[in-house]
């Protein structure tokens, strides 16, 4: 994850919290050994520890154990809003002490995206060939839910917002990447690959889309997906594949070995970091040309 436009701080369960800088140099560790994080305001981010615990975790500072941790899987807005899924139930955290706060129950949720400003909360879900996604306000209290879309073509297993709040994108089981129109609720069209280069596309990927971001500019998006090549070796290929929002046409596609563990971009919008796992984990930076 981001800690700045110069840093980024990366995690493994069986390896320290390190902070480097995007010169690829080290720039400090904490013997944390945690693969899940997200940031948090002012370039802290919160971490799970090995014994389950929440901590905080700031580039100068020693790391402060918080409350024990409900879930496995979090997300983060900028403005420190923390959302979590555990056992299917999408769990608002406390911004202080990071206790439960809300429970928002749904159907076989999967995934979970809170928008820039923190407002809104949205969570993919599914169930076999079939998914749907559903948007609350976080903003009443209790959390109200303002809808759920149907028709997703396959189940929800990425979301992001764009900068805006306009879009929900939203990367399936299917391979395929769709974008929901957050005002009206509805799905408003699906991203395409060039088929002419390959012909065995049948949508925006190769494989089911594990993660999606948007860039800070709003225009550019980035999907992830892992397949398997078709060699002898059959080694884990991750495909990046970069969009153009509006258009939802295709503008990139980077190939690179590993299976895909983190994708993040740079809080100016100039990087992409994608984490890779298996054979040679590491940590890439790769430019981001927004249209």
């Amino acid at each position: 994850m981001w800690v700045d436009a110069g840093r980024v701080l990366t995690g493994a369960a069986d390896d320290d919290v390190r902070l480097w800088s995007t010169a690829g140099a080290e720039v400090r560790s904490w013997p944390l050994r945690s693969g899940v994080g997200v940031p948090l305001p002012g370039g802290a981010a919160l971490v799970v520890a090995p014994d389950g615990r929440l901590v905080r975790v700031t580039p100068d500072g020693a790391p402060a154990p918080l409350a024990q941790a409900p879930a496995g899987h979090f997300t983060s807005s900028p403005t420190g809003r923390v959302a979590a899924l555990a056992r299917g139930v999408a769990l608002v955290l406390d911004p202080v002490a990071f206790t439960v706060a809300h429970q928002l129950p749904g159907e076989h949720l999967q995934v979970l995206a809170l928008s820039a400003d923190g407002a809104l909360l949205a969570a993919g879900a599914g169930s076999g060939e079939v998914g749907w996604a559903y948007l609350w306000d976080l903003t009443a209290d209790p959390p109200a839910l303002r809808w759920r879309v149907e028709g997703l073509p396959g189940s929800a297993r990425s979301l992001a917002f764009s900068p805006d709040g306009r879009w929900l994108l939203a990367g399936t089981s299917a391979s395929q990447l769709v974008a929901i129109d957050v005002a009206q609720g509805v799905l408003a069209g699906a991203f395409f690959a060039d088929a002419r280069a390959d012909s065995s596309l049948l949508g925006a990927h190769r494989a089911p889309v594990r993660a999606v971001a948007v860039a800070p500019g709003g225009r550019a998006v980035v999907s992830a997906a892992t397949y398997s090549s078709r060699t002898a070796s059959a080694r884990a290929t991750l495909e990046l594949r970069t969009w153009d929002l509006e258009r939802r046409t295709q503008r990139g596609l980077v190939e690179v070995e590993g299976e895909l563990h983190g994708l993040r971009p740079s809080p100016d919008g100039r990087w992409l970091a994608v984490a890779t796992r298996g054979d040679g984990a590491c940590v890439r930076l790769l430019p981001v040309d927004e249209p």
